[in-house]
């Protein structure tokens, strides 16, 4: 009886070396490939891999590479694996899981992947490799070029305007959720504002942003700093996932102030923090709806903006892989306004492996374009701030939908 525990017990260790090796070979060749924050889970028979991406412009491309390397790590070697779980995350909080089904061991044979916001945490314990090549406390270094143009402004001589930026921006990736940003503004070319100050090289966003996934699909955001448009202070936003996340429900509070270092006092221009009290209440409450079919959202928003104006919004963006393309309307208490926003993808479409400090292009070159629409003797416009969170594209690019489409190409 004692040479049978014995067997036993030696066959269950074997077993459990083997799985310790298997899930090792995994976690080296994806840290091989640049992706970060790598947990391994199996539980009975079903292997779970969850990564987070910075080397790969494409986070659709970068979780089918994820894919691909992990079924070529364990070709020959499946075991008792029938299914494999893939979880996405953003700053090391989960964001999507992908089911995928085994149906032949032998020549690795699988299920159309399944996509969705929900994750499976049963799955979710005893990590075979915990957290190899973490993420946090890395910066980034990202060079963002910025367009903008209108079109039809009767009070300058030049019917058609524009504005060039170079925006370089430093992340810096904390812990869990968190995220610093320190966003500068290199002017170029700026027929908006003639004043000389908006020439100036000028800070645009230095926030600190802490992000959770609170049950239910469902994800808070608080961020605290300074904020574009001169604007200080707090601002949180809320998203809530419904029907398979073709629902979103989201909202906006934000608790700012005046604040800017370059301005033009009419003689000169002045180099100093100047800043007011908290002061301002705005918020932004909104529906959107995810078309799978299309990779198509629409949404309506409601809220308050800067200038005092009650203003509803109507978006619509249609993805087109890496190029967004988008349409916006709204109507204030002055009178009503559109746009385009574009947003295509810049070389290259995958970075050099992330290092304690590293250097890329930013994913995408983003251009808007504003209606000329004046009531009066000014422009129709809806002042809002951006908090530059870390976590702002990812209801689109990581809409379990588009990401379906994608994989089933």
């Amino acid at each position: 009886m004692l040479l049978v525990l014995n067997s036993s017990l030696t066959a269950q260790l074997d077993a459990s070396l083997t799985k310790q090796k298997r899930a090792q070979s995994i976690a080296d060749n994806l840290v091989g490939e640049g992706f970060q924050s790598i947990d391994i889970y199996q539980q009975d028979k079903v292997l779970t891999i969850a990564y987070e991406n910075r080397v790969y412009r494409f986070d659709a491309l970068g979780l089918r590479e994820v894919m691909a390397i992990t079924k070529q790590s364990l070709d020959g070697n499946w075991g008792d694996i029938e299914q494999l779980v893939f979880i996405t995350k953003r700053a090391n909080i989960p964001m999507l899981q992908t089911d995928w089904h085994l149906t032949d061991n032998k020549g690795g044979m699988f299920t159309d992947a399944s996509v969705s916001r929900t994750l499976n945490r049963t799955n979710l314990s005893n990590p075979l490799v915990r957290n190899q090549n973490s993420g946090n406390f890395r910066a980034e270094l990202v060079l963002r070029p910025y367009l903008s143009m209108e079109l039809g402004n009767l009070y300058v001589e030049d019917q058609f305007i524009h504005l060039i930026d170079l925006r370089p921006k430093l992340n810096l990736y904390l812990w869990k959720g968190a995220h610093f940003t320190y966003e500068m503004i290199l002017p170029i070319s700026n027929e908006f504002q003639t004043a000389p100050h908006w020439s100036e090289v000028r800070p645009r966003v230095v926030s600190l942003t802490q992000q959770f996934r609170l049950p239910a699909t469902t994800f808070l955001n608080i961020s605290a700093g300074l904020f574009s448009r001169n604007r200080y202070g707090v601002s949180t936003q809320f998203s809530k996932y419904f029907l398979d996340s073709r629902i979103r429900l989201s909202g906006k509070i934000g608790y700012t102030g005046h604040a800017s270092y370059v301005r033009y006092n009419g003689i000169e221009v002045d180099k100093n923090w100047v800043y007011t009290d908290l002061d301002y209440i705005d918020y932004k409450i909104g529906m959107h709806y995810w078309l799978p079919k299309f990779n198509t959202q629409i949404g309506v928003e409601y809220g308050k903006v800067l200038n005092e104006e009650r203003t509803i919004f109507f978006r619509c963006m249609q993805k087109f892989k890496e190029i967004d393309l988008g349409f916006y309307a709204y109507r204030t208490e002055s009178g009503e306004n559109y746009g385009i926003d574009l947003a295509i993808p810049i070389f290259p479409k995958k970075y050099w492996k992330p290092k304690r400090v590293s250097v890329r292009p930013s994913k995408r070159f983003a251009y808007n374009y504003l209606s000329g629409a004046r009531r009066g003797s000014g422009i129709i416009l809806a002042r809002e701030y951006q908090a530059q969170g870390m976590f702002d594209d990812f209801p689109q690019d990581l809409n379990p939908h588009f990401i379906r489409n994608y994989l089933s190409n």
